[in-house]
């Protein structure tokens, strides 16, 4: 199949930053995101996979190395086509004193509505780990980097993002504007990985449809193999939507072995495997698996 019958990555991710369901469950300081997904926007969507140009052109100009950089820039691609709503500010710091009181990701005006709603935006990754930092066994929610965790994270979303509009000096900054009423939103996606040989709950937060994938440390990676024959190694910015490819890029078992190990005698930083399935010509992604050091988490927090 030649390379320009898959759909374009770009769109892909787009259609998944619209479609895919929240990572976490609703919470009393914000609403959560949901896209208006009416006939006309699936149209569009579909009208973007034949040609991809506009937003591909919208997004060289953007800096999408970061993976949370390119999930706002999604984002933003998708305000801008939508009639009734009005972009007033992105990424908008507010400082005190030459020091940032805090920041509003996306102030929106929405003519429907006759509103002005605060959007904060994240993209994340957890992996659920069982640790007894005091002698208790608890389980706790750690990106592959264990500096992030879910909790502190939904904490500091809760606390001090989503009520910035409460500081005085960004009242003073929204009074300028004449915005005197600013709703709070949520857009967080993601997934949430479960160990590959044991059995933990999800946590509380989660929403009731989150994404899952599994993770093991390298020195299981034996355990995983089997789970499929066809694989790929997803860069960072391949981590949103499911992964689909060409049969020629697909990695063997014993590739993919050989791929792994060499990645973790060059670096410590986990790595995203996609193990894929044949449909209808197409290999698409069926799971999904982190790989981490074997010193992964490193030390307790």
């Amino acid at each position: 199949m030649p390379v320009c019958h898959l759909p374009a990555q770009a769109v892909r991710d787009l259609d998944w930053v619209l479609t895919s369901p929240s990572l976490v469950r609703p919470i009393p300081e914000a609403s959560l995101v949901s896209p208006d997904l009416t006939s006309t926007t699936r149209q569009w969507l579909q009208m973007l996979h034949q040609d991809p140009a506009p937003l591909l052109a919208h997004l060289h100009q953007r800096n999408t190395r970061r993976l949370g950089n390119y999930f706002e820039s999604l984002w933003e691609f998708w305000l801008q086509h939508q009639p009734h709503l009005q972009l007033i500010s992105q990424r908008q710091q507010i400082y005190h004193q030459g020091k940032t009181v805090g920041e509003f990701d996306f102030i929106i005006w929405d003519e429907q509505l006759r509103q002005h709603r605060h959007q904060e935006l994240a993209v994340k990754f957890y992996l659920g780990i069982v640790e007894s930092p005091h002698d208790e066994p608890q389980t706790f929610w750690k990106g592959p980097n264990a500096i992030d965790r879910l909790d502190l994270k939904l904490a500091k979303l809760r606390h001090q993002q989503l009520r910035l509009r409460e500081h005085p000096i960004a009242q003073q900054w929204l009074h300028t504007r004449g915005i005197t009423n600013l709703v709070p939103e949520l857009l967080l996606k993601g997934y949430l990985f479960y160990p590959l040989e044991q059995s933990i709950a999800p946590p509380v937060v989660a929403g009731d449809h989150h994404l899952r994938g599994k993770w093991l440390y390298l020195k299981q990676l034996e355990q995983l193999l089997p789970q499929g024959e066809h694989w790929l190694v997803l860069a960072k910015t391949s981590w949103l939507s499911p992964a689909r490819a060409l049969a020629e890029h697909l990695l063997s078992v014993t590739q993919l072995r050989d791929r792994v190990r060499r990645h973790f005698e060059a670096s410590s930083q986990a790595i995203l495997l996609a193990a894929l399935k044949e449909h209808q010509g197409v290999w698409q992604e069926s799971e999904r698996y982190f790989v981490v050091a074997d010193s992964w988490p490193g030390p307790r927090d």
